[in-house]
């Protein structure tokens, strides 16, 4: 069993560890992992999710033993699933673990989910849609994404269908060189009032310069309870990354934890992050991890020069699990 021992471990290094392995049908065990989740309790309801997939799809077993995580994974194999995520998990999160071994599958998949569409722990399902899939195209890797209906962090209820292709071999550049503008935003809201959601936006232009014509308010009836999610699309060349801040309405215990006097802060993260990447043309951090094992398995070359350490770690995981 290959041993996963990486000091400063966080979320997305799990799902990333526990991808790979199944991609691989490799047993691992991840040092320190179940430590990790006792000291981030909000992320245990998306560990939880994922072994209930793992064991839902027949595809091993996944759990946890003393600070540590084990996964004796089986091949994933092509078929319609329908899954759940907890009102405190995300869905998207469960998509991301599973499509890198569904993508070496000579069959289609289809993914029927249930649960949370937009989570503060994860991404919204238009940066998948929009962005992740549409990158992952030019390096061979073919799925889609449709959002059937909004499901909040907190709440739950929404419901997403996926469909993963089988990889084609492919190896092209991918955001080499290439301009970055603002192109617009849109503020997703659900009961909590048109107020906030113009506030928003004119924090949105006044921290961007974009202008109020270009920020959309989108007024999200067919949910359960309550939601904020808020997004801009850098133009890429043709391809749109959504930079993006999921307000948090609820605490993981359930407790409501919106405050409105927050918001002014996270618009100000969220667009120093926007012209962070206009001025440097740099992608985030989290955005190249998210890359950088099918940009290994289609052979193309990274985007940028990689010195941050978190971009590192990913790296020397998939050299550890991939070979």
């Amino acid at each position: 069993m290959l041993e996963i021992d990486f000091t400063d471990i966080d979320w997305l290094l799990i799902r990333q560890a526990l991808s790979l392995a199944l991609l691989k049908n490799r047993p691992v065990h991840i040092l320190r992992g179940r430590a990790f989740l006792e000291r981030n309790p909000e992320y245990l309801p998306l560990f939880d999710d994922i072994a209930a997939a793992v064991s839902s799809i027949g595809a091993g077993m996944l759990f946890p033993r003393n600070e540590s995580i084990v996964f004796e994974p089986h091949k994933a194999q092509s078929g319609i699933y329908r899954l759940e995520s907890a009102p405190f998990s995300s869905s998207v999160e469960i998509l991301l673990f599973l499509m890198p071994a569904l993508f070496y599958n000579k069959v289609r998949s289809i993914l029927y989910q249930r649960g949370v569409t937009h989570s503060v722990l994860s991404y919204p399902t238009g940066f998948v849609k929009e962005f992740l899939l549409k990158a992952l195209e030019q390096l061979g890797f073919y799925a889609s994404l449709t959002l059937r209906r909004f499901g909040f962090y907190g709440s739950g209820g929404g419901a997403l269908e996926s469909r993963i292709y089988p990889q084609e071999a492919k190896r092209a550049p991918i955001f080499s060189g290439i301009p970055c503008a603002i192109s617009g935003a849109t503020i997703y809201i659900s009961r909590l009032g048109m107020e906030l959601a113009l506030e928003e936006k004119r924090l949105i232009a006044e921290f961007t310069g974009l202008r109020q014509d270009r920020i959309s308010i989108m007024d999200v009836q067919d949910s359960d309870g309550c939601g904020n999610s808020i997004q801009v699309y850098i133009d890429l060349g043709g391809i749109h990354l959504i930079l993006f801040r999921e307000v948090r309405i609820y605490n993981e215990k359930g407790d409501r934890a919106f405050n409105k006097d927050n918001v002014p802060a996270i618009l100000s993260g969220l667009s120093a992050e926007v012209n962070t990447l206009i001025l440097d043309r740099l992608l985030p951090e989290h955005i190249i991890r998210e890359l950088y094992p099918y940009i290994i398995f289609s052979g193309a070359d990274l985007p940028h020069k990689i010195e941050a350490p978190p971009v590192i770690r990913t790296g020397k995981l998939c050299e550890l699990i991939l070979g």
